[in-house]
């Protein structure tokens, strides 16, 4: 059984539950675990199952113990849609499922569950293992009966009540960004945020940028650009902000910057840039936020904590940042722009 378990990445618990066709595991788990079995030629003991037959006849076999993973996305079709949203939860069923648990999704908010509604269901299901996966800005509190509940945020920091969080390390990343420019001789460097995201994260990519740049000249730092809105007001912000820091680099911590620029009709700057991205993609240089993983490391945490009966809202809050991988491109080889030009360029993005 630990040879299946290990061919398959699952707990021996799940291997067991599903040679007995539990419908506790999920049907596409069972058929792998029985092919994988077949495969290597395990057979059950029957003087095994017998004896455990008895044991356990007046006990009869609980289901894998269940987790809840909780989104404010308005919508199943937004939540698929989204490349964060999608690999939290790909990184936290996978990881779950190794450690002998099955992941449930529940949206919550306006047309979906409320509150109450879900208190009712998380009691009724018997769960009580909770992750808050990336909340936006719009649900500022869960009100949950959390002395129940073993439960993590996932970024949220902003949500109400304060758990411990899970994130991906956007400070170091920033930090990274700011020391790859250094090294290409910038001194000029320019920080582009989504406002939205970073209160939802604390600031911490702000945080990273100015760390860094406190190492060297605190007197210089450039105040960073929001990309809230392509409205005409922050356009025109956007090109001053550029030709009055005389900016020849950006570090851009928002992932909507390209919608941005062409939702404004506004052309790239000609400058090296160093962008936070989702994932690895073919051609697209940047800092990999690996998200995927924040939800693994979730779900260990997680499972630790059902394990040792760890209920309720800590007495103290504790982060866990997981670590950001740089993936090669040519941004960084991008030729160096004269300041003028980027002037020029910034005038022309106005326009």
């Amino acid at each position: 059984m630990k040879d299946v378990a290990a061919l398959v990445g699952v707990h021996q618990t799940t291997v067991s539950l599903a040679l007995r066709d539990h419908p506790g595991i999920p049907v596409a788990t069972r058929e792998k675990i029985r092919e994988a079995a077949a495969r290597i030629g395990y057979r059950p003991d029957p003087a095994l199952d017998a004896f455990n037959f008895y044991r356990l006849s007046n006990h009869p076999i609980r289901s894998a113990p269940l987790m809840a993973f909780l989104s404010d996305q308005p919508s199943a079709a937004a939540f698929s849609g989204s490349a964060v949203h999608r690999d939290l939860y790909e990184g936290a069923r996978a990881q779950a499922e190794k450690l002998g648990f099955v992941l449930e999704r529940f949206l919550v908010g306006p047309g979906q569950l409320s509150a109450a509604r879900l208190d009712h269901v998380l009691v009724a299901r018997n769960i009580g293992c909770v992750l808050l996966g990336a909340f936006s800005l719009e649900t500022a509190e869960l009100p949950l009966d959390w002395s129940r509940l073993c439960a993590l945020k996932i970024d949220s920091f902003h949500v109400q009540p304060r758990l411990d969080v899970v994130s991906a390390n956007y400070q170091d990343a920033a930090r990274q960004a700011v020391l790859r420019l250094r090294a290409q001789g910038r001194r000029r460097i320019g920080l582009v945020i989504a406002r939205g995201d970073e209160t939802r994260l604390e600031n911490h990519a702000y945080a990273g940028f100015l760390v860094e740049h406190a190492t060297t000249d605190w007197e210089r730092t450039i105040p960073p650009f929001a990309i809230d809105d392509a409205s005409a007001g922050p356009v025109r912000d956007w090109a001053e902000w550029l030709s009055r820091h005389r900016i020849d680099a950006l570090v851009v911590a928002a992932p909507g910057w390209d919608g941005w620029l062409e939702q404004a009709g506004i052309q790239a700057p000609g400058i090296p840039v160093v962008r936070f991205r989702v994932r690895a993609e073919r051609g697209q240089p940047g800092l990999v936020l690996n998200h995927r993983e924040v939800g693994v490391r979730a779900v260990e945490l997680l499972a630790m904590r059902w394990h040792t009966n760890q209920r309720g809202l800590p007495a103290f809050v504790s982060n866990t940042f997981t670590p950001v991988d740089w993936s090669d491109g040519s941004e960084l080889g991008a030729p160096a722009v004269a300041e003028a030009g980027t002037r020029a360029n910034a005038r022309a993005g106005g326009r």
